[in-house]
């Protein structure tokens, strides 16, 4: 099975198109910059870059992620009207 996902992820340092196939993750503009060691759903994406750098991103669409950072509060609360805890 080669399920491959398309997603747009945007980051507070730099914004790109990542391929999710499997059980690998890498950019579409650099397949050299990949990992193995990533979580996604529908809202949530976590990326361990070379074992050492942790990344974590929200959605709201399953298709744009944003990185939990003030930059991208804007996207959340435009689209959220409640949190749970």
């Amino acid at each position: 099975m080669n399920d491959k996902k398309i997603i747009n992820v945007f980051h507070n340092d730099w914004d790109d198109v990542i391929i999710v196939n499997d059980t690998i993750l890498y950019k579409k503009n650099n397949e050299n910059n990949k990992t193995t060691d990533f979580f996604i759903n529908n809202h949530f994406l976590k990326i361990t870059w070379n074992d050492k750098y942790i990344d974590y991103f929200l959605s709201y669409d399953a298709i744009n992620y944003y990185q939990y950072t003030e930059k991208y509060y804007y996207y959340f609360f435009k689209n959220y009207s409640c949190y749970l805890l």
